[in-house]
């Protein structure tokens, strides 16, 4: 996962959750998002 804040103005951080599709982490990934949410 990585937070990105370059801007110190920006209204919201940038989140980017990436995943390895042969380790099958998209269920993982995607709770993540749900609690980041």
């Amino acid at each position: 996962m990585t937070l990105y804040t370059e801007n110190i103005n920006m209204e919201k951080p940038i989140i980017e959750i990436e995943y390895c599709t042969k380790c099958r982490w998209l269920a993982r990934a995607s709770w993540m998002a749900q609690e980041l949410l």
